[in-house]
């Protein structure tokens, strides 16, 4: 994405997929970001855990009461579904798995939160299926309606909160 020091929020499946992701970004002779720019929030965390994830800069830096002075260094945060409800985050670029309108909903709401700019959010459609064929489908429709927002001057599309909520005029709603 363009610029620098950005709060990346990567949602994905399953805890596997977030600690997979996690190495990739900290792991190597020359890791893409330090091990402290990088958190991951998953529903498999107990308690303990997730206090300890409060107090790391990079859950710090995708918080939505974020200080300007921890907003100096780009971070990612890396959530299965626990990260999509009740989670006060505001992420700049969003990267996500398809999942359902209704998930699909709660992530999104992640990003921009604040409405200080304009957020990114990419959507990558998964490549296999999964056991429940009626979630499939479900998914497929997801992306059918959100491709239908509305677009912007620079040929994005329009998922804020008003758009979004305009969705219920979709004849897939």
């Amino acid at each position: 994405s363009r610029g620098t020091n950005k709060a990346v929020a990567v949602f994905v499946s399953s805890p596997d997929e977030a600690t997979r992701i996690e190495a990739l970004l900290t792991s190597g002779a020359q890791p893409i970001l330090a091990n402290d720019r990088v958190a991951v929030l998953t529903g498999t965390m107990r308690g303990h855990e997730r206090e300890l994830l409060l107090q790391r800069p990079a859950w710090r830096r995708l918080a939505a009461d974020r200080t300007d002075e921890e907003c100096r260094e780009t971070a990612v945060l890396i959530a299965t579904g626990a990260g999509e409800i009740g989670i006060d985050l505001d992420a700049d670029i969003l990267l996500c798995d398809d999942v359902t309108l209704d998930r699909q909903i709660q992530r999104i709401g992640r990003c921009n939160r604040q409405g200080l700019g304009v957020g990114e959010v990419t959507i990558i459609a998964s490549p296999k299926r999964d056991a429940n064929a009626d979630y499939d489908q479900r998914k497929l429709i997801a992306v059918r309606m959100l491709q239908a927002l509305p677009g912007l001057e620079n040929g994005a599309l329009d998922a804020s909160p008003r758009a979004l909520t305009g969705l219920r005029s979709h004849p897939d709603y």
